[in-house]
C-alpha cells in the first residue's frame, strides 16, 4: 500500500493532472467496451491501463514492487492473453483477453 511521506516533495502538477487523466482514460475505456472489442480496442485498453499506472507513479505514490508486477504483465503481454495492468493504492487489476 502506498503511503504519503511527510519528508517527500510531491509534484503538484502530476497530482492535479492525475484525476483529470484518469477520468478521460476511464471514459475512453468504457467507450471501447460499449461494443464487442476487437484487437485494436483490446490493445488500446491495455495502453490505457499502463498509462493509468504511470500517472499514479508520477504522483510519487507508486512503489517498486507494484511497478515490477505491472512490468511482468507487460512482458508476458498478448502472448499470454494479458492486455494490460495497473496498480494504484490498495488495488491491483489486470485484464486477460476473453477467448
Amino acid at each position: 500500500m502506498s503511503a504519503v511521506e511527510p519528508a517527500v516533495e510531491y509534484s503538484v502538477r502530476a497530482a492535479t493532472l492525475f484525476p483529470l487523466e484518469e477520468h478521460a482514460g476511464a471514459s475512453e475505456f468504457l467507450a471501447l467496451l460499449d461494443e464487442e472489442p476487437d484487437d485494436d480496442a483490446f490493445r488500446r485498453i491495455g495502453e490505457l491501463m499502463y498509462e493509468s499506472h504511470a500517472g499514479y507513479s508520477r504522483c510519487g505514490l507508486g512503489v517498486p514492487r507494484t511497478d515490477e508486477i505491472v512490468e511482468v504483465v507487460r512482458e508476458a503481454g498478448v502472448r499470454e492473453g494479458l492486455i494490460g495492468a495497473r496498480v494504484s493504492g490498495a488495488m491491483a487489476t489486470y485484464h486477460r483477453r476473453p477467448w
